[in-house]
């Protein structure tokens, strides 16, 4: 099944679920696993999320400079908005976006559908990175269960199949393990092409 705009919305619900209930907490902590605190790692995100829309709408060949770079003023809570606001703005990007058209990422040159699930993904790994630092559960759990599936089959399609898609997840991006399936580790990557184009080996992040 196709990633959709749909599942991207999803994606920064859950952002909005889980972390909206501890905006006031003490964001300083840790993310778990990162060099980052818990707003720094948010604010990343939204970094992300711009990059993406950026480079789809502009059609980017190459590496270009930053569509944002970070707000070191912005707290929790306008975060959390602004994760939800920039993920519509790249759904709304990717909706006027042809199925020919081609982007840059690092990790391979990307369609519509690869930036609306690499959204996810960052949207998805890093609030559980976060939430793991502020020590509140992921939610609702079986929606991010159900979009965490679908990030899966699009970017990681050699994870395992026989596991909670979570698990997987986690586990093809360096975060945890399962049971024989080797993770690459912080070298970990995703395929950012369309998926015919997968070759059938693990790829590893060229900058590492």
């Amino acid at each position: 099944m196709p990633f959709t705009t749909a599942d991207l919305r999803s994606g920064a619900a859950i952002c909005r679920r889980t972390l909206g209930p501890v905006a006031d907490q003490d964001w300083s902590v840790p993310a778990h696993g990162l060099d980052w605190d818990c707003r720094t790692t948010l604010d990343h995100v939204c970094d992300c999320l711009a990059f993406y829309a950026h480079d789809l709408g502009a059609r980017v060949q190459t590496i270009e400079g930053a569509a944002r770079d970070g707000f070191a003023d912005a707290g929790a809570a306008e975060l959390i908005r602004t994760v939800e606001t920039v993920s519509e703005v790249l759904c709304l990007v990717a909706d006027g976006s042809p199925p020919e058209v081609r982007a840059f990422h690092p990790f391979g040159m990307a369609d519509a559908e690869g930036f609306l699930a690499m959204g996810a993904a960052e949207i998805l790994l890093h609030t559980w990175d976060i939430k793991m630092g502020l020590g509140v559960p992921l939610a609702p759990p079986d929606v991010a269960e159900d979009v965490a599936a679908k990030i899966v089959a699009r970017l990681f399609p050699w994870a395992p199949t026989d596991v909670p898609s979570m698990d997987a997840l986690l586990a093809c991006a360096g975060r945890g393990r399962v049971a024989g399936f080797d993770s690459v580790g912080p070298r970990w990557a995703w395929h950012a092409a369309p998926l015919p184009e997968w070759d059938g080996t693990i790829p590893l992040d060229p900058s590492s």
